[in-house]
């Protein structure tokens, strides 16, 4: 990862410090699989698309597992 920016997570939170893989993971996977889902999850509740309620459910529950992850 880019210094400054590790720099900056260790600011905001004292789990980057220790350089650990797990916190490096989640934010990776929040990146790389989060994000593009909360767009598609908003783009079909806007639109009122028939899989909106399909991916609202795969939002919280990859939330609830990211959580699990940096938690546990």
């Amino acid at each position: 990862m880019v210094p400054w920016l590790t720099a900056e997570y260790i600011k905001l939170d004292a789990r980057f410090a220790d350089h650990a893989a797990v916190p490096y993971l989640v934010g990776l996977y929040e990146l790389t699989l989060m994000m593009p889902l909360c767009v598609l999850a908003y783009r079909a509740l806007v639109l009122r698309k028939w899989y909106r309620f399909h991916a609202q459910v795969a939002v919280a529950i990859l939330q609830v597992f990211g959580t699990l992850v940096f938690y546990g």
